[in-house]
């Protein structure tokens, strides 16, 4: 059975199209077939991660009939499938987004997993309905958090399933919300935190997600185990020896 998963947040700036990215490789490197899919129509974001070249098919293309959602699949090198999003306005302009439900429904394989603008829009109600579920990103930052459970209240009112939040950018500092307080602010399980981690960032830069980049990273491990979780197998993170180890040889030989 296809679990079709949208990743929501509230507001932007918080991680949701990384953890989207990072997700879906993760989910894939377990030997799911995973289609990811571009579904932010107005500001998308995740060729920023995959370096998706120029006038290749989008989603966009597929919404107004230029190409079919085969023409519009391309894969990366850990497996994952993805369906990247048009920058460009007239695209934009001309694609009929009342079509993604039944093209979503097309799309075959064990998870389709959604990334969607930010915010509260009709365009991120159309990919709630194409979804059955939600997982919904947010920061430890009281606006992020107010905008996520406003996120949480929706998808609830729409009838979809949300999975849990992602609590992402964590410092573990004082000023951060206390985990168990929030789950009940909340009323959803925190089912990954995500910590703050300069390797994150290194990873966008580079166009390469981070689970790749820099597998033994905190961060990458907070995605492992995420996908794990999801897939409801066991997941063993490196040894801090091993993890030691990683970074020598990056410092070293800059890999």
């Amino acid at each position: 059975m296809t679990r079709r998963i949208a990743i929501i947040s509230g507001k932007g700036g918080v991680g949701k199209s990384t953890t989207a990215a990072n997700l879906a490789i993760c989910l894939a490197q377990l030997g799911r077939q995973v289609t990811l899919v571009d579904a932010n129509f107005t500001t998308p974001d995740l060729t920023m991660h995959f370096g998706t070249p120029a006038g290749t098919p989008t989603l966009h293309h597929v919404l107004a009939s230029e190409y079919t959602v085969e023409q519009a699949i391309h894969t990366h090198v850990s497996g994952l499938r993805f369906i990247p999003a048009s920058i460009a306005i007239a695209d934009m302009k001309k694609a009929r987004y009342h079509r993604l439900e039944k093209l979503i429904e097309k799309l075959k394989g064990d998870y389709i997993i959604l990334d969607t603008q930010a915010g509260l829009s009709s365009e991120v109600l159309s990919v709630i309905a194409a979804s059955d579920e939600v997982i919904v990103v947010t920061n430890p930052e009281w606006p992020a958090i107010t905008d996520a459970l406003k996120a949480i209240l929706l998808a609830k009112e729409y009838g979809a399933h949300v999975t849990g939040v992602v609590l992402n950018r964590v410092t573990n500092s004082k000023i951060e919300p206390n985990m168990k307080g929030l789950e009940t602010l909340l009323e959803t399980n925190i089912i990954s935190v995500v910590p703050e981690d300069k390797a994150t960032k290194e990873a966008v830069a580079s166009r390469n997600p981070v689970v790749i980049s820099d597998p033994d990273s905190d961060s990458a491990i907070a995605f492992k185990q995420l996908a794990a979780n999801i897939a409801a197998v066991t997941y063993r993170p490196p040894s801090s020896f091993r993890r030691r180890m990683s970074r020598i040889f990056k410092r070293l030989f800059g890999g």
